[in-house]
């Protein structure tokens, strides 16, 4: 009986959390902002936009043992967990998608096939290679854009 109550706490806690970091990173892409690339600027983030969410990260990375691994590997355990909390955030809110919409960027833009891309998105990593090159199409089309008003407004001058 204890143990039934201390699991319905945890899932009770860990279901607040997940919420609240879904939110937070929801919010954010909603604003355009790009996803945090570094773990330690990921859990600044989170904690400063959510104070609730201080600890929950470390739980995260405490639970996958990193006394055992050396401090490189701890770095890398960081961002595994960071990529896995967006990945959690996805699930809980599919329209929290900033994180697969970079990695998809960046393999259709390394030139990884379309048959490549799409098995990634399959397993939940990334957006799809369709997805992923429309939105590199309007990113183009918008710089190009960018310059030729800069050109026009401003290459007259010289």
């Amino acid at each position: 009986m204890l143990i039934d109550i201390d699991l319905r706490q945890f899932s009770g806690y860990f279901n607040d959390q997940i919420a609240r970091m879904t939110r937070v990173l929801y919010q954010d892409q909603q604003k355009g902002n790009l996803p945090k690339l570094d773990a330690t600027d990921f859990v600044k983030f989170l904690e400063s936009h959510d104070p609730k969410l201080q600890g929950f990260f470390d739980i995260l990375f405490k639970a996958m043992n990193p006394r055992e691994k050396n401090k490189k590997t701890q770095e890398s355990l960081k961002q595994k967990i960071m990529v896995l909390c967006y990945q959690m955030a996805g699930l809980r809110n599919k329209q929290v998608s900033g994180a697969k919409s970079a990695i998809g960027l960046f393999l259709v833009e390394s030139g990884t096939s379309a048959h490549c891309v799409n098995t990634v998105a399959k397993m939940g990593f990334s957006s799809t290679y369709q997805t992923a090159f429309n939105r590199l199409d309007k990113i183009e089309n918008s710089h190009q854009l960018g310059v030729k008003t800069y050109i026009q407004n401003f290459v007259r001058l010289l």
